[in-house]
């Protein structure tokens, strides 16, 4: 028996056309699916740390 979260991947999954195989970058195709991953300016005082690679 799946959980819900399964399920959804596996339904995200099927309509992406991502197969079963691990996703070598999720950043990639949920950007090309209209989802805002990161934006964050680099001169932002509230943080105080985060990671990124230039």
């Amino acid at each position: 028996m799946r959980g819900k979260a399964e399920e959804a991947a596996a339904l995200v999954r099927a309509r992406w056309g991502l197969g079963n195989a691990p996703i070598p970058n999720a950043v990639h195709p949920l950007e090309a699916h209209g989802v805002r991953v990161f934006s964050l300016s680099r001169d932002c005082p509230e943080v105080d740390a985060f990671s990124f690679w230039d």
